[in-house]
Order: structure tokens, then C-alpha cells, then sequence
């Protein structure tokens, strides 16, 4: 099997983001990261666009249909190559931001579909992430990646089969979607929209009923090998997800039982939820093993329960962002929430008997929730394996 740098079968380089000056509310549209799902799914509409003047100047910044995009830049490195988009008729033409760093296959040499594959496997994406300086991917770093080059008809035959493997994956994401849209309409159905209160329910600023903030700063050289799990962002989104995790940060049991001591630490029934929630993955504590997380990108919701349903809240909340996150949070390319933000947000306080009734409804729902989703993380496991026996000449 012969290898062969990635330039030398597919241009690599940057998109351009327009400046916000040269931003409009109508145009040429520009592909931004909010514009992707985090199943690298293009989500049906774009929110930025530019005058026909940027978007010549910058033509060579067009996606292509077939376009690999790969996450380029964020407030925090964890997140950057992170993220890949394929690139479908829907987004043709529009201009890539720099938020994005993009891969076009020469198909005179390579199948683009086999380099996004290439691209998605665990061993690359590995390696990509091993590349990231700072919060940055250079486009030289990821061209001198070295990607297997097989003949066409192979190529076809590999993508051919990661394809289908990949269709059966999404077909599973797609159920946990349906059954998450489903509660989220039960919820509309029995609260209103969080956004405009149809149903005219009294509204309190979240910071009124419960205490809203975050944890005591936590040094790199005080984190240990093992110990009280310690978790960032990541963590606690994949938790907010129904995901396990393997924690790979620690502290000591006596560093945790001085911040316990010192400022407390979260109880079964509190929310925890990354700094970037877009996507409404908030965590209800679940168990009363230890842990801590990080300050500042980890926010942290002391749920009174006597004044709001813990389950209610957090599904409230998830409404209120995936409806309205650009006015809640601060920022551009990944906005983030401040505790001043949550304090001050209101928030739709509906009797507590129809709270508890919506979270029986959530509770019943969450066990055929978890079974899904375990079902999908075996099967991502072994899509995995299978990209990794196919760039290895094994299939």
C-alpha cells in the first residue's frame, strides 16, 4: 500500500470570514460553524451572508460539492479538529469562513469520498488533533499528513462500504433525534414557547430561585494521575448527552475534600453545562460519586427544588437555547454564557404539579433514551474499527 502526503492529491487551505462590516442580512451566503450540527449535518439554512463584491473577491473560498471541512479555529483547542463537514449540493457555492480549514480531493488522483472517511477515522483524527497549536490548524501541518493511496476502483469500493456502515450510524442518530424532538414538543405543548410565554406563566430570573455560578479554580500543576475525577466542558456535555465517559483528569481526594469544605460541591439534581451550549447539552447530576470541574468552562446551576423541578429546569433551558442561544450568550465564532447572562435570565415558573407531571414524562422516556444511545456508541465503535481495518488494506 502506497502512502502519499495529502497535498500532493488534495488542496488544503483556509476559508475567509467576512468582517462584521461586510456581514448582511441578505446575499451570498457563508458557511459558519453554527450553521453544522454536531453530527456534521448541514442544519437547513444559513445565518450570515455577504454582497456579491466580497463573495467574488474571495472566490476561491466557494465550497465545492464534496469539500472536506474540517474545524479550524475556537475559544478552546479542545474542540478544534473536532468537527467535520462533508460538503452536499446544499452548501455549493456558498463561502467557507475561517473557521473552517478545507480539503479538496484532486479526483484525478482521489476519491473524495475515501479522503473524508480517511479523514473521519480515529487514527487520523487523532493525528489532526495532535497538529493544533495554540487554538489554531495550519493548512501546511494537515498537507503533509500522509493519506494510503489505492487504485480508483479501490478507493470506490472502501468509501462504498464505509458509506453504507455510516448510513446504518445515522440512521440511529436519527432516531435519538426524533425521540429528543419528541419531548421537546411535549414540552411545547404543556408550557408554551419559553421565548414568547403564550400561556402567560409568571417568569422569574433563574437567579431568584436557584444559585447560579461556577467552581474554585483548579491549576494545571495541582491536577493529578488519578484520584477524584475532574471534568471539562467535554465532559460534562457528553455527560449532558447520556454519554460515558473515561475521565483523564484527576485530583487528589484531599484537594476535593478541601473544595468541599471550602465552597461545596455539586449535589444529585443540580445542572451543570459547558460555557458553549448551543446545543443544549446540560447535565443533571446524576450521582453522589465525588468529582469536580473546571471554573469558567463549566457553569453550575444549584437547582432549590422547592422552587423549581430540576428536570423541568433543564429541559426548559435546553428549549430556551436551541430557540434563542444568539441573545443569551456573548461572543462571536462560539458564543459563550456568563454567569451574569444565567442569573439575569428569566424563566417560566408554571405549577409545580405540572412540572413534576412533565418530569415523570421525561423520567419514563429516559431509559429507552439511554438503550438508544448506547446502541449507537456500540455502533460507532465498531464503524471505528471498521475505517481502521479499511486504511490499513485489511477489507
Amino acid at each position: 500500500m502506497i502512502q502519499t502526503p495529502l497535498v500532493d492529491v488534495c488542496e488544503v487551505f483556509n476559508g475567509k470570514t467576512p468582517s462584521k462590516v461586510e456581514q448582511r442580512s441578505s446575499g451570498h451566503p457563508v458557511l459558519k460553524i453554527k450553521d453544522v450540527t454536531e453530527d456534521g449535518l448541514f442544519r437547513g439554512e444559513f445565518e450570515s451572508f455577504v454582497d456579491e463584491g466580497f463573495a467574488e473577491r474571495h472566490s476561491a473560498k466557494k465550497i465545492k460539492k464534496g469539500d472536506i471541512l474540517i474545524l479550524n479555529a475556537a475559544h478552546n483547542a479542545d474542540y478544534v479538529g473536532s468537527k467535520g463537514y462533508f460538503a452536499t449540493e446544499e452548501v455549493e457555492g456558498a463561502i467557507a469562513t475561517g473557521e473552517w480549514l478545507i480539503v479538496r480531493a484532486n479526483k484525478e488522483h482521489i476519491d473524495s469520498s475515501f479522503v473524508w472517511h480517511w479523514i473521519q477515522s480515529p487514527s487520523t483524527r487523532f493525528k489532526i488533533k495532535k497538529l493544533v497549536k495554540g487554538i489554531h490548524l495550519y493548512p501546511r501541518d494537515v498537507s503533509r499528513l500522509k493519506v494510503p493511496l489505492y487504485n480508483p476502483n479501490e478507493q470506490k469500493r472502501i468509501a462504498a462500504i464505509l458509506d453504507k456502515a455510516d448510513a446504518i450510524r445515522r440512521k440511529r442518530q436519527q432516531t435519538i433525534q426524533l425521540a429528543d424532538e419528541f419531548l421537546r414538543s411535549v414540552f411545547l405543548d404543556m408550557f408554551g414557547d419559553p421565548v414568547t410565554n403564550p400561556k402567560g406563566w409568571d417568569m422569574v430570573e433563574l437567579g431568584k430561585v436557584c444559585g447560579v455560578g461556577s467552581s474554585k479554580r483548579v491549576f494545571v500543576d495541582e491536577l493529578t494521575e488519578s484520584g477524584v475525577p475532574f471534568f471539562r466542558g467535554t465532559e460534562v456535555g457528553q455527560l449532558g448527552d447520556n454519554e460515558d465517559i473515561l475521565p483523564e483528569l484527576f485530583i487528589s481526594e484531599e484537594h476535593y475534600e478541601k473544595l468541599k469544605k471550602d465552597s461545596g460541591v455539586p449535589r444529585v439534581g443540580d445542572l451543570l453545562l459547558p460555557s458553549i451550549c448551543h446545543d443544549g447539552r446540560i447535565w443533571k447530576v446524576d450521582h453522589e460519586q465525588p468529582f469536580y470541574f473546571k471554573d469558567g468552562r463549566v457553569l453550575w446551576i444549584k437547582v432549590d427544588e422547592e422552587k423549581v423541578n430540576s428536570e423541568y429546569l433543564r429541559n426548559h433551558l435546553k428549549t430556551l437555547f436551541l430557540a434563542n442561544y444568539s441573545k443569551i450568550a456573548s461572543g462571536t465564532t462560539f458564543a459563550e454564557l456568563k454567569i451574569v447572562n444565567l442569573k439575569s435570565l428569566k424563566i417560566l415558573v408554571p405549577p409545580m404539579s405540572l412540572q413534576k407531571k412533565f418530569s415523570e414524562i421525561i423520567l419514563r422516556s429516559h431509559e429507552m433514551s439511554v438503550l438508544h444511545k448506547r446502541a449507537l456508541e456500540k455502533g460507532a465503535g465498531l464503524f471505528g474499527s471498521l475505517s481502521q481495518r479499511a486504511f490499513r488494506g485489511e477489507l
